[in-house]
């Protein structure tokens, strides 16, 4: 039987970083969409046809996209798929479907570990993909190859793991696919299907040359933090190879110029000799290279931040959320405030910076844990310390007992957005303006103080690092 030519158009929505961000946008970042770039090295692996439309980079109007539909003449269009643009997809969906009923139109994300049926019903996808792609949609190419979109839909699709799908309006649940055991066996992510990497924002407090960018090293973690959705999608941890993660990192620096990492893995330490191992090659490039990475509480030690320090290594980021332990007890997260205490006196004795994220808005939160964590906060040793209103992603364990805490729309995700002015959550006893006015004090007081002041001025090592202090300081003059 001859087979069919297939041309796979995957597509990041065109939501802009004011949108997400809301009035952090100016600060917020503005990053490659690495999913589908993993998608698209998988589907070009096995001799695929397929390309990336960055519509939010190149800030495409749905007019535009249209035309580059048109041009391209795709069989299927991928979406790569968050919560705060789920509805933005179903109308570009709509959009799509209206004026090309024989395209398969397919998305996948976070979003869809939480009720990818009801997303179904109420769009026109033809297909939502759960968990990894990249082989789920090797074998959605390999079987439209084989038919046409209706047959394919009747006779194919109940063979694919990993998907919700649509056939005659009735909508039918297959069986999970496995994760990626090897991961290796994923080719390096095609970020050559994307504009120019140096054209890409990183936040004003995540970089510290540029251009900057993320390198996912391992996927899964471990935890069960009640917010998170990687706690229910992908437990199982999978490290790449040293060898891998050292060939990603030197086509960065000599294919695409990039100057600065940062390690976006959840448990980037997990493994302690295979982070030595990398540090060990990290230190070879470090005249070329300066780089940062997530690292969670009690992962890592004084010795190894001091390893880190010495490889390139400039600041890690880490996840405090509350300055309440029962609040911390209540998220599931694991750790002991004493914990993070010791982190950022470890970080300020091996030089590095240390990027505490916050939230506010727990379940069980009230006016005095809130201020708990202001003034634990304030008092850490820290440089960018982020605050953000806990929002409940679809899929977490907190989405689903949410009302036990407070109010929470399940029907409007206008207001998922990292910085936005209307919490989707609110806790029983606070209010939605409530939470942002304690988010803006967080901000104040954590960082118009002399002891910050201090720290960042002695951090001044070049014209740059006091660019990127005025623009921090520009954000925050807005709060």
């Amino acid at each position: 039987m001859d087979l069919r030519k297939i041309k796979t158009l995957l597509i990041n929505p065109p939501l802009s970083t004011e949108a997400l961000y809301g009035k952090f946008s100016r600060g917020g970042s503005d990053l490659p969409p690495l999913s589908l770039c993993y998608i698209a090295s998988y589907l070009l692996k096995y001799g695929k046809q397929v390309d990336i439309l960055d519509t939010a980079k190149l800030r495409l109007s749905i007019t535009d996209i249209n035309k580059k539909i048109s041009e391209y003449e795709p069989d299927i269009i991928g979406f790569h798929t968050v919560t705060p643009y789920i509805n933005l997809v179903k109308f570009l969906v709509s959009e799509i479907k209206s004026a090309r009923p024989n395209i398969l139109v397919i998305a996948g994300g976070p979003h869809f570990m939480g009720e990818p049926v009801n997303d179904i019903e109420n769009s026109q996808l033809d297909i939502a993909v759960i968990g990894e792609g990249e082989q789920t949609c090797l074998e959605i190419v390999e079987g439209l190859e084989q038919s046409e979109i209706n047959g394919f839909l009747l006779d194919l699709a109940p063979k694919i793991k990993g998907i919700v799908y649509k056939k005659n309006k009735n909508i039918y649940v297959n069986p999970p696919r496995e994760l990626i055991n090897d991961i290796d066996t994923i080719p390096l992510p095609a970020r050559h299907l994307l504009p120019p990497l140096r054209t890409y924002k990183v936040s004003v407090v995540q970089y510290k040359r540029l251009p900057s960018t993320g390198v996912l090293t391992a996927r899964g973690c471990p935890f069960k933090c009640i917010f998170c959705v990687c706690s229910v999608s992908r437990q199982k941890v999978r490290n790449h190879s040293v060898e891998y993660v050292m060939a990603e990192v030197d086509e960065l620096i000599y294919r695409y110029g990039i100057r600065d990492i940062t390690f976006i893995d959840d448990v980037f330490t997990l493994d302690k000799q295979r982070t030595y191992r990398i540090c060990d090659e990290l230190a070879k490039r470090k005249d070329k290279l300066t780089w940062s990475s997530n690292v969670r509480i009690g992962l890592v030690d004084k010795e190894m931040l001091k390893y880190m320090k010495d490889s390139g290594c400039w600041m890690v980021l880490v996840g405090v959320e509350s300055g309440n332990q029962e609040i911390l007890n209540r998220i599931k997260k694991q750790i002991k405030l004493e914990q993070a205490e010791q982190l950022s006196r470890w970080c300020k004795e091996a030089g590095l910076m240390f990027h505490p994220n916050y939230i506010i808005g727990h379940p069980g939160e009230t006016v005095d844990t809130i201020n708990q964590t202001i003034n634990f906060a304030k008092k850490l040793y820290s440089h960018f310390p982020i605050f953000t209103i806990m929002t409940p992603y679809p899929g977490t364990e907190l989405w689903d007992t949410a009302e036990e805490y407070g109010t929470l729309n399940k029907e409007d995700f206008s207001n998922f957005s990292l910085g936005s002015n209307k919490p989707c959550f609110v806790p029983y006893g606070l209010t939605d303006r409530l939470l942002v006015k304690k988010r803006s004090e967080a901000y104040r007081k954590c960082y118009l103080n002399f002891p910050m002041a201090l720290r960042h001025f002695r951090s001044i090592k070049s014209f740059k690092d006091v660019k990127r202090m005025f623009d921090a300081l520009n954000i925050l003059s807005g709060l």
